[in-house]
């Protein structure tokens, strides 16, 4: 591919996203806009924001990867886990969010059994624990693809990723982590769709697919029963708890969009496990020997793709890296700022001395 080109897309992706940060701080104006957008999420932007924050690199590559290795038991994970998880997140737990106005999961927490300064560091804490480490991996994730594709140092990609979302996050708040979602999810459909059919098509099609991967990879055990077990209570279980989509359940206008929201992010979780699942497999049947099967879908763009689809695709991928990060970024960003400084730190604090907290934690 040419890295020229390819380096003109990116540039234009990342100037897109710092756009959009710009633009959407002329509208921040409280806590409650930094938040959680203010409380006026639509269905459209909800869904779009649970779906691309689910959805990221995660999704597009490491997912691919477990189909490369075990076929449809990558279905158990993403398109039947996740989905009983998001389930029972909606039927349970989602009128109890929007019970009052909370902001964040330890609001929430202690609403339920008390405010508590122990209670709500513990929520933080743990909370923090996976929202931090999604938004270390991300960046990580998006240096090591443009590093692969363009031969850009990682160290590079890695930096120009994180001062990104760093940017248009800390001038927008989930308003514009919201928008530049729904950007980003569209770059990532566009991704799905011509990635999977030319991939099947260099494969031979569904059945020479099915017939040439290992016969456990047709089932959904090829892993093993204990990995498939450990999947289901593990996912299931996080997908409940999940910050990220609590800060959009309450972001949402109504109970009915949040739950609306949950819905869609459902039906896209089956179709992402069957995509992700018939991907693998199609790499694989193509090359059954990569030796680190996370590479599986570079190693497609790279040597499958047409070189002018490629690089929209390459897109799609950063974009639902972003995706996560930004989400992970603002989620840690609001719960530090929320749960400890303003909650337990500085209780009088002023909308203006909070706003000024978040960009400095932000900015480091």
């Amino acid at each position: 591919m040419n890295n020229v080109f390819i380096l003109i897309i990116l540039g234009v992706f990342f100037a897109s996203m710092l756009g959009i940060g710009y633009v959407t701080s002329k509208k921040m104006k409280t806590v409650a806009d930094f938040y959680i957008g203010g409380r006026n999420f639509g269905a459209f932007a909800t869904s779009a924001t649970q779906i691309a924050s689910a959805f990221g690199g995660g999704m597009m590559v490491a997912h691919v990867g477990i189909g490369y290795a075990y076929g449809f038991a990558e279905f158990v994970y993403v398109g039947f886990a996740f989905p009983i998880g998001v389930w029972l997140l909606s039927r349970f737990l989602t009128d109890s969010l929007r019970e009052r106005e909370y902001f964040t999961t330890a609001d929430w927490m202690c609403g339920l059994y008390g405010e508590s300064k122990h209670l709500r560091l513990a929520t933080s804490i743990a909370t923090l624990m996976v929202t931090l480490s999604w938004w270390i991996s991300q960046p990580v994730a998006a240096g090591k693809i443009i590093h692969a594709l363009t031969g850009i140092p990682l160290e590079v990609g890695i930096i120009a990723s994180v001062i990104v979302v760093v940017i248009y996050t800390m001038n927008g708040g989930l308003l514009a982590v919201a928008y530049t979602d729904v950007l980003q999810l569209c770059l990532m459909v566009l991704g799905i769709v011509v990635l999977l059919p030319i991939t099947m098509m260099e494969a031979g099609g569904l059945s020479s697919i099915l017939a040439s991967v290992p016969p456990e990879n047709v089932g959904f055990m090829a892993p093993g029963k204990t990995v498939i077990i450990g999947w289901l209570f593990a996912v299931t279980a996080g997908q409940m708890v999940l910050p990220i989509y609590h800060q959009r359940i309450l972001a949402a206008r109504t109970s009915a969009i949040a739950k609306g929201s949950l819905k869609s992010l459902m039906i896209s979780c089956i179709l992402a496990g069957v995509w992700a699942s018939i991907l693998g497999m199609a790499i694989y049947t193509v090359n059954p020997n990569i030796t680190d099967s996370e590479t599986a879908v570079v190693w497609a763009i790279e040597n499958l793709i047409p070189s002018g689809i490629a690089v929209f695709i390459l897109a799609a991928i950063v974009a639902a890296i972003v995706s996560t990060a930004d989400s992970a970024l603002h989620t840690s960003v609001t719960s530090i700022s929320r749960d400890i400084y303003h909650q337990i730190i500085h209780p009088a604090a002023s909308d203006k001395d909070i706003m000024r907290y978040s960009k400095k934690r932000l900015s480091f």
